[in-house]
């Protein structure tokens, strides 16, 4: 296992997540690739470029910052390699396109705290990937 990806976002920023995220990268040497999606609010082919860049500037500036920076203080002292990325649109789309590009061997994702029935029924982004991604995902609360 060279490259992990863990998944970060502000409904279910997890400590779990990241302590399994550590202790797997530790075993194996990995590299951790931090990824934050912003979940548009319509269909990036609908919306127009000034949009986009007004969207992202914001949205960098702001929220991205505070949860990637929370996710690499916490891997700050663990002498692994870390990347961050960001990015706007579909959130589970994106997670298994980031892991394909990136060549992650495993994606690490929190779920919110819901009971098992509600999360079956709701199709939660954590459903999405565990079921259309090409290489194996942990759900981590």
């Amino acid at each position: 296992m060279n490259n992990i990806l863990l998944y970060v976002d502000e409904e279910c920023f997890s400590k779990g997540a990241l302590d399994y995220t550590l202790k797997i990268a530790q075993q194996f040497k990995a590299k951790i690739t931090i990824l934050y999606v912003q979940e548009s609010e319509a269909p990036l082919t609908l919306v127009g470029t000034e949009v986009i860049k007004k969207t992202r500037g914001k949205f960098q500036d702001k929220e991205n910052n505070e949860i990637l920076q929370k996710a690499k203080k916490y891997f700050s002292d663990s002498n692994l390699e870390l990347k961050t990325l960001t990015s706007i649109g579909n959130r589970s789309a994106i997670i298994i396109n980031i892991a394909e590009i990136e060549k992650c061997d495993a994606i690490v994702i929190p779920t919110p705290k819901v009971s098992q029935v509600k999360n079956l029924l709701k199709n939660n982004v954590a459903n999405r990937v565990v079921n259309y991604a090409k290489i194996p995902v942990t759900v981590v609360r």
